[in-house]
């Protein structure tokens, strides 16, 4: 996973460059760039002491020193595209260590050497590989230590100027990249966003004198094109010779015998400089020169990038396709694997029979005092335990009895809109009775009761159908059973026709279940369920006609 925020640092002789940057999936996003020269009491070959200048700059600026990336110069280090006969990642180290040591002019033990793959193909693979000396990369982690950096990796400039071109989405090249945003020139041909050819040249022009530091870019750029002449190939092409060098002056590495045909070159640096070289280094390719002002995947601040295009290439680049100087990559230790493998499984084996025995003998040792805990806790709780339990089962007792009670205002209520129209009828007598079973408890129901309800109503009518009319309406109201109590025929007081019918209702109410109702029977102890009861009935009576009907209702008892 890429980190969200990211360092580049470009230590040189005179100036300081860092780069610090939040990297979001549309790109980076600058939040500090620190350009600053070095003091001149400040000696650049001592790398505690520039180091301490560094880390003090850093954070004057308000920079995170977590996990930055040193940028090391092309005239640090050599380059070359190298053709390797295999396909297989693990032999990759050591065949670009043994490629190094015959094409480089470096010393493969006493340097530190890194590669990223180009292409692999069936039975090959072409790599880019850089080293430097071990000289350098130690200066690099000094400085880094002294600067309190925690050094996330060392990288290379121009590969990073390759990086920033890759992401631009331009057409297929190969280009040519002018770099003049360091203390020197630089010049990196890239193809297929792979640095197939550089070199690097510090400048000994006056930096202040714009004109004579134009004129020797113009020089040096000469010098480059005449040098190389000849086309560095894509990757997968062979790797033959290395263009002549000094020691002062590492020559570009030569790649095969055909001159380049130019897209375009790009030339990076601050406006001035780059407007004053650009038109010339056209004709010298023979191809248009573009300054590089902006780019699509990098978004500044208010201050110009044009000293941190390289360094932002640098960030662009995935750590996977990035040469990192600090950590190289390395061929696996077969044997080593093997060894550690071995250790391992014995050490867990007596780690494992030492760790169980002395677990087991703590959880034997916790599981006693968690058992005399428990036994402990058990008895004093006991008493306490069994009152909580009868007071529970005499709440339950008490609700289930009390699910069966009435609402009989309501079911009066109900009767008297059955009535026919006034003056139709007349009732005497309205009256509510309910009888109440024992309440039960079983194993499979828990706590519930049986009750009856019994509505009796008398009164007179008009006509016999009248009767039978309200008795059939009582009947088509269900929820019971209608009988008749009374005679059907004539003799009323007022009315003709006298009626009494009764209305009985049978009901179970059935608590709903608990863990101490369902699962356990009441102990003999928790209260007698044929003595606890409560009243056993509910009774409502009332005498009068129709008028009256209010008065019975409020005096019923549920």
């Amino acid at each position: 996973m890429a980190r969200p925020n990211i360092t580049a640092v470009d230590v040189g002789r005179r100036r300081l460059l860092v780069l610090h940057v939040r990297n979001g999936p549309d790109g980076l996003v600058v939040r500090h760039l620190l350009d600053a020269p070095i003091p001149t009491r400040v000696d650049p070959t001592d790398a505690a002491a520039l180091g301490g200048w560094v880390g003090k700059a850093m954070a004057e600026a308000g920079v995170p020193r977590n996990g930055v990336l040193l940028a090391l110069g092309r005239e640090h280090l050599s380059l070359k595209v190298l053709d390797l006969p295999t396909s297989e990642a693990d032999e990759l180290p050591d065949m670009v260590r043994l490629a190094v040591r015959r094409d480089l002019p470096i010393d493969a033990d006493t340097a530190a050497i890194d590669f990223v793959e180009i292409v692999r193909r069936d039975r090959a693979t072409s790599v880019l590989a850089a080293a430097a000396p071990l000289p350098v990369v130690q200066f690099a982690r000094t400085l880094a230590e002294a600067a309190g950096i925690r050094l996330g990796g060392i990288g290379v400039r121009c590969l990073g100027t390759a990086a920033l071109l890759a992401a631009m989405d331009l057409p297929e090249g190969p280009y040519l990249c002018i770099d003049l945003t360091g203390e020197g020139v630089e010049f990196t041909l890239v193809d297929r966003g792979v640095a197939v050819f550089s070199r690097g040249v510090a400048l000994r022009a006056d930096p202040g004198d714009l004109q004579a530091t134009a004129d020797a870019v113009v020089t040096e750029m000469r010098r480059t094109w005449l040098a190389y002449g000849a086309a560095p190939a894509g990757p997968g092409a062979p790797t033959v010779e290395r263009a002549p060098s000094t020691p002062e002056e590492p020559g570009p590495d030569r790649v095969n015998e055909t001159a380049p045909t130019l897209r375009r070159a790009v030339v990076l640096g601050e406006t001035r400089l780059a407007s004053r070289v650009a038109p010339i280094i056209a004709d010298i390719v023979g191809a248009p020169a573009e300054i590089i002002s902006r780019h699509p995947r990098v978004r500044g601040g208010d201050a110009p990038l044009d000293g941190a295009w390289p360094l932002a290439g640098m960030l662009l680049a995935p750590a996977s396709a990035r040469v990192d100087l600090a950590h190289p990559r390395q061929a696996p230790d077969l044997a080593a694997r093997r060894r550690k493998s071995v250790i391992a499984a014995a050490a867990v084996v007596v780690l494992s029979a030492l760790l169980a025995y002395t677990f087991g003998a703590q959880q034997k040792r916790r599981e006693i005092d968690r058992h005399d805990d428990i036994v402990a806790k058990a008895r004093n709780a006991k008493p306490e335990a069994m009152r909580f339990r009868r007071d529970e089962l005499k709440v339950r007792h008490l609700e289930t009895w009390a699910l069966t009670q009435s609402d009989w205002l309501d079911r009066f209520a109900s009767v008297q809109r059955l009535l026919p129209e006034p003056g139709s009828a007349v009732l005497d007598t309205l009256s509510g009775r309910q009888e109440t079973a024992p309440v039960r408890w079983s194993a499979n129901t828990g706590w519930s009761v049986d009750a009856e309800s019994r509505i009796v109503l008398e009164g007179e009518a008009r006509t016999r159908r009248l009767a039978d009319e309200f008795r059939q309406r009582l009947v088509d109201r269900g929820g019971g059973t209608v009988t008749t109590s009374g005679s059907d025929a004539r003799g009323g007081s007022r009315l003709p026709f006298a009626f009494g019918y009764t209305v009985k209702s049978a009901v179970r109410a059935t608590a709903p279940s608990s863990d101490a109702g369902t699962t356990e029977a009441p102990p003999a102890s928790a209260g007698s369920s044929a003595d606890s009861n409560g009243p056993s009935s509910g009774e409502s009576d009332s005498d009068g006609d129709d008028e009256s009907a209010a008065s019975a209702e409020e005096g019923g008892a549920e």
